[in-house]
């Protein structure tokens, strides 16, 4: 018997709809933008600049895909879920725990979701990718990043 096989979960959705609920999602990550990004000196050399302009062209993008393409038919593969509760577990994390510990549980739960079975290898891989991002950016270029409730 082969253990390889994957349990997929495949739903219909039309392109308004796709469309609309990308938009939406992009909509409510413009509104958190002041929330998670601190405001810079000016409005040209704002940390928020970058995110807001990233966020509002997804919207408008995820807005003109629900338009243009109404009548398309899509698939929407949900086996990709792990991942985006991953991302929903590691934004949760960096709030409450820190980014650096939020991002060695990630990486070991996306290892896992990636089928590495090696806890070596997990573990390797869990403490050197915030090490070399602390080293590289923390260190090297000062950046400091959100200790979280607990850490901060």
């Amino acid at each position: 018997m082969n253990s390889d096989k994957k349990i997929k979960l495949i739903v219909r959705a039309s392109s308004l709809q796709l469309g609309l609920l990308l938009a939406l999602f992009y909509l409510v990550v413009v509104l958190l933008i002041p929330v998670c990004v601190p405001a810079g000196k000016s409005a040209f050399t704002s940390t928020r600049l970058y995110p807001y302009l990233v966020s509002v062209g997804a919207t408008v993008l995820a807005a003109a895909f629900a338009v243009r393409f109404r009548g398309e038919q899509y698939e929407i593969d949900l086996s990709i879920w792990p991942m985006v509760l991953g991302s929903v577990v590691y934004y949760v994390g960096i709030l409450v725990v820190g980014f650096h510990v939020a991002t060695t549980l990630v990486v070991a739960y996306l290892c896992l979701c990636w089928g590495i079975r090696s806890v070596k290898l997990i573990l390797l891989m869990a403490l050197v990718t915030p090490g070399v991002l602390y080293v590289f950016f923390t260190l090297l270029l000062r950046i400091r990043f959100p200790g979280g409730l607990i850490f901060g």
